[in-house]
């Protein structure tokens, strides 16, 4: 249905009305200049305006057709509203005050702030759990968050590569010395399109009959917690075999994992909600494919001190993050691309031989090779390019340094039962921790030694990990690329660092006798 006389144009206007008095035979002076003519005409262009500002108005009451604010407004009638979760996430180091000893809690929700050395302005992240540290430990690693506001993009709240570092807190807490972000953050989440709000309200709409894939997915994308679903069920093949009336459901969050009780259910119940009988559905994340970066780098500058060479991994190291996250699921990632945000790093001049990107078990070697894509095989729809949670994601080194890995093992073996060994997320945050205290000892520039406790003693003061570490043996295993051969930290002979050699975290993180 149209307004009515339908979309009538200037032009329609202007000849029917010269026809009419054309026709009744009283002004027929319609010549272009007369005054019949000039008021015609002037009177047919409000007319038109008018036609088409009425035009805009009916289709403002539509949701095919309104947009911004007057599709926010139509589909307020229906109780949705535009999803705009985007933050950008991190995490952050608390270290303890020296004059205290004993527990210190950290709440949930503490906010921090640290400034952007290019426009001055402060950025303001906040704790996303409760946090503590035990008597006798003396650092925690505990994510944080900051939103974006609406309509503004991820990159003005995202933290430069120079300004990672100290941070400040807003409100002082007790037993807190200091608090560190050691790497930069990243963007998550995301603000919903006008073509996404109308995709999911119309779904929301059409899921009220149920029983369909289509419904099912409309009901899945209207919780607002979901950016794209797959379907899977027993005729499809290249994937492990379902039985009959199994449905397999991979969902693509716009944040957090199905680990989250909250999240889960609500997708859960979206599904209940109009699922046929008698289909038994199987609901998973989406799957993700490790990426991590030996990345070796020349500088512009013919020398560096400590500080300066810290300075430029973290800046390398920034961009190599930046570059993952940008890549959109189920694409890979592009050399030149990467190619061009390392090399924009002031600083860097050019990528060296000896760079290698490991992807899925797979090798890539970009600097000395053709390599446009990497993995070179396609990810699947609903697969994403991350990096791993444990071990380095982003080695960096300067060319003439040497790199020193460094690998904790603990005395577990294959004969006690899994629960006995730290889990995955524990197993991260211990390999996060050791990695912050290797990174805090690159950029020291006086003490040049590693000991025994840099390692196994931050492992053991990880919340949960001193009980299931307290009586192991823990080994601390160092191999310099120069010497080529692995040796043994204890507690007597600490590794003394050379003037040219950096430490970083052996990528598969602690070894928990899974390692050869």
């Amino acid at each position: 249905m149209q307004p009515p006389g339908g979309k009538r144009s200037y032009e329609t206007i202007v000849t029917e009305m010269l026809q009419r008095l054309q026709g009744g035979g009283v002004l027929t002076d319609v010549n272009p200049g007369s005054v019949v003519r000039t008021l015609t005409e002037a009177f047919a262009r409000e007319m038109a305006e008018a036609y088409a500002r009425l035009s805009v108005i009916y289709e403002m009451g539509f949701i095919d057709t309104a947009t911004g604010e007057s599709l926010d407004h139509l589909v307020a009638l229906l109780g949705q509203e535009r999803v705009d979760g985007l933050q950008v996430v991190g995490e952050a180091i608390f270290s303890r005050d020296a004059r205290v000893l004993g527990r210190v809690v950290i709440p949930d929700g503490t906010t921090l702030q640290i400034k952007k050395k290019a426009t001055g302005k402060e950025v303001a992240y906040r704790t996303t759990r409760e946090a503590e540290l035990p008597a006798g430990q003396s650092v925690v690693t505990v994510p944080i968050a900051a939103d974006v506001p609406k309509g503004e993009a991820a990159d003005q709240a995202t933290l430069l590569p120079e300004d990672v570092g100290d941070a400040r807190q807003v409100e002082s807490l007790a037993g807190i010395g200091s608090v560190t972000i050691p790497r930069p953050t990243a963007p998550r989440g995301n603000r919903e399109t006008d073509d996404g709000l109308r995709q999911r309200v119309k779904g929301l709409i059409n899921a009220v009959g149920g029983g369909t894939t289509k419904a099912m997915e409309r009901a899945i994308l209207g919780t607002g917690k979901v950016s794209g679903v797959v379907f899977r069920d027993a005729a499809a093949g290249g994937a492990p075999a379902l039985q009959p009336g199994e449905l397999e459901v991979v969902v693509d969050l716009v944040e957090g994992d199905l680990s989250g009780t909250a999240v889960y259910e609500a997708i859960w119940n979206a599904i209940n909600a109009v699922k046929g009988p008698g289909v038994l559905v199987r609901l998973k994340g989406i799957s993700e494919r490790i990426i991590s970066f030996s990345l070796k780098v020349k500088p512009s500058a013919a020398s560096l001190s400590v500080e300066k060479r810290q300075a430029l991994r973290r800046a390398v190291e920034q961009a190599v993050s930046a570059a993952v996250a940008e890549v959109p699921v189920g694409q890979q990632l592009l050399w030149n691309p990467l190619q061009a945000k390392v090399l924009s790093v002031p600083g860097v001049l050019d990528i060296a031989d000896g760079t290698v990107i490991t992807c899925g078990g797979t090798d890539y070697q970009p600097a000395t090779a053709v390599v446009k894509a990497i993995p070179a095989d396609p990810l699947g729809p609903l697969e994403r390019l991350v990096l791993p949670r444990q071990g380095a994601a982003v080695t960096v080194m300067i060319e003439g340094e040497t790199i020193v890995t460094v690998r904790l093992k603990a005395d577990f073996t294959a004969a006690e039962p899994a629960t006995a060994k730290p889990d995955g997320s524990l197993r991260a945050a211990i390999a996060r921790a050791i990695e912050a205290r290797l990174q805090a000892k690159n950029g020291v520039s006086g003490d040049r030694s590693l000991t025994y406790a840099d390692v196994a003693d931050v492992a053991r003061g990880v919340p949960g990990a001193g009980p299931l570490l307290k009586n192991r043996s823990l080994r601390v295993l160092v191999r310099s690329e120069a010497a080529g051969a692995e040796g043994e930290i204890t507690a007597a002979t600490p590794f003394q660092l050379g003037p040219d050699e950096v430490l970083y975290p052996h990528p598969d993180g602690p070894d928990w006798g899974d390692m050869p």
